[in-house]
């Protein structure tokens, strides 16, 4: 029996407001990166496949692995197919090609990392595609601001079109905890949005369809999230594949409440089909407590453990001046 393969993106972002005392908005979107074509190389007695590994440019890639330790997209290439195809980092804000990269003028020691050590020589496979990242965030670490790291970055793969089964990893093996690890794969969130525990990684594989020949990777949703390796593998056409779309109704709300004072909920109903975990994250909205990161803000608290079905989103206006607005993202 054939398997089944679930892609999923929430396609609404709720947008809450707070005014009158203070007017409170909550929206669900997200916005996919343009691309461009390339010629299609595949052959049919071929199939595609990339291995690469996100790293510090010091150590060698594990076996079977390209290594990625943050040059701009067209830099680095693979060999699959009997063609050439290029991968690398784009500027979030420009999707122009960034070297985000210690050769980079001003980047100091760049944006990948070797949380193994002297021991990374002497470890299996697995723990040196677990044990190494890149950040996708620069911008989210303080001591980067004015450099070409401290950028928000995706990363792009040349790719046949049709469908590719794409294993990706994210997460840090070192003890830090300031992340919120989630990705996109072409748009569709691949692992939801997780604050880890100190040296927790995850991976995960799903299935999706290309048509323009480039595979988009974007931290959509995350803060200071860390991209461990991926691995692209061309499949034949599967009937049984499902494209799984999850949408909130209605896509935005808004609230009046007396500044200081008052509580209220905002309500919208999830549904869909496809996805095998859910998580909600308000973006680029993080708070700190004793340095630890809240999947939280001054005015909005999300649901716990989310499912398909009414959402209820607390607000409030304790800490809002009257004529205060607050306005957030959901994803």
């Amino acid at each position: 029996m054939k398997s089944k393969y679930f892609k999923f993106n929430i396609i609404h972002l709720f947008r809450f407001i707070l005014c009158a005392g203070a007017f409170l908005s909550l929206s669900f979107n997200t916005a996919p990166v343009k691309k461009s074509p390339k010629n299609d190389n595949t052959s049919a007695f071929q199939l595609y496949s990339a291995l690469i590994n996100f790293q510090n440019s010091a150590v060698s890639p594990p076996s079977g692995y390209n290594k990625d330790y943050g040059k701009g997209f067209g830099n680095a290439t693979i060999s699959a197919i009997g063609s050439t195809f290029k991968y690398g980092w784009k500027n979030a804000a420009t999707q122009a090609p960034i070297d985000i990269s210690e050769e980079a003028s001003g980047n100091g020691d760049g944006s990948g990392r070797n949380r193994l050590g002297n021991t990374y020589n002497s470890a299996t496979s697995s723990e040196k595609l677990a044990g190494t990242f890149i950040h996708l965030q620069g911008n989210h670490i303080a001591g980067w601001q004015g450099q070409p790291r401290g950028n928000e970055a995706y990363w792009e793969l040349e790719v046949p079109n049709g469908y590719l089964e794409v294993t990706l990893g994210l997460g840090d093996m070192g003890i830090y905890t300031d992340s919120r690890h989630t990705a996109t794969v072409e748009g569709y969130s691949i692992i939801a949005a997780f604050q880890p525990q100190p040296r927790e990684t995850k991976t995960i594989t799903m299935l999706v369809k290309v048509d323009d020949e480039i595979l988009t990777i974007s931290g959509l949703g995350g803060y200071n999230s860390k991209i461990d390796y991926i691995e692209v593998h061309e499949i034949v056409d599967d009937e049984n594949a499902v494209n799984g779309v999850l949408g909130f109704n209605p896509q935005s709300k808004n609230l009046n409440l007396i500044a200081g004072e008052e509580q209220g909920v905002l309500s919208s109903t999830l549904s869909g089909a496809g996805a095998t975990s859910i998580g909600l994250v308000i973006k680029d909205d993080m708070v700190t407590q004793n340095e630890e990161l809240l999947n939280t803000n001054d005015w909005l608290t999300l649901p716990e453990n989310p499912s398909t079905g009414q959402l209820n989103f607390t607000v409030n206006a304790l800490g809002i001046q009257t004529g205060g607005t607050r306005n957030s993202i959901v994803i």
